[in-house]
């Protein structure tokens, strides 16, 4: 299993599998723990992206922003899906808040 992912203000700007990655996150925050869960649900082989695809425009992550950057954690291929939903705000991996506490939701 991969190292947890880091957590606090940043933290992802320290995390080499996103060195200079070229997407942006739409949204400020993501959550640590469910990054963690869903790493491990990849490295194990028992990820399965239909219905979870990652959604872009351009350049920004539109939707699927846990799973985009566990793919990354994961060294696996995220499924994208380009889209035509407008952006109005991003920020850079390690400008995202990393949440300690696991969010609700599905993945």
């Amino acid at each position: 299993m991969p190292n947890p992912c880091p957590t606090g203000r940043g933290a992802l700007g320290g995390v080499p599998e996103l060195a200079g990655d070229p997407f942006l996150a739409r949204q400020p925050a993501v959550s640590g723990p469910k990054i963690d869960e869903m790493v491990v649900l990849m490295v194990s082989g028992r990820w399965d992206w239909t219905g979870r695809e990652v959604t872009y425009n351009g350049n920004v992550i539109v939707d699927g922003h846990h799973r985009y950057v566990a793919a990354r954690l994961a060294r696996v291929e995220a499924v994208m899906v380009p889209s035509n939903e407008p952006v109005a705000r991003t920020f850079g991996w390690e400008r995202l808040f990393v949440d300690a506490v696991r969010w609700p939701g599905g993945y």
